[in-house]
């Protein structure tokens, strides 16, 4: 039996190793939870994007994430401060 690749017909076995995503699992989002729950955010594969605007929109009237959030945005360089305020 010739192995895939020279000249044989046996190609090699792909495993998956994807793992099953938990949508319930990670956290809140939360002004003392932002960090955390953004590294979660970017580790939801693209097809369960659903989960990140149901947190979103969970936290619609949490006014500490807003403080956060404002907190966050006025760390970075500011060159222009009033699109940086739209923003």
């Amino acid at each position: 039996m010739s192995t895939y690749g020279n000249g044989g017909d046996v190609k090699p076995r792909i495993v998956d190793e994807q793992l099953e995503f938990d949508p319930d699992a990670g956290p809140a989002l939360r002004g003392e939870s932002l960090d955390d729950f953004l590294r979660w955010a970017g580790d939801v594969p693209v097809g369960a994007k659903e989960a990140i605007r149901a947190r979103i929109a969970a936290a619609r009237d949490d006014a500490g994430l807003l403080d956060a959030l404002l907190k966050e945005l006025w760390m970075f360089p500011v060159n222009d401060g009033g699109r940086h305020g739209v923003v």
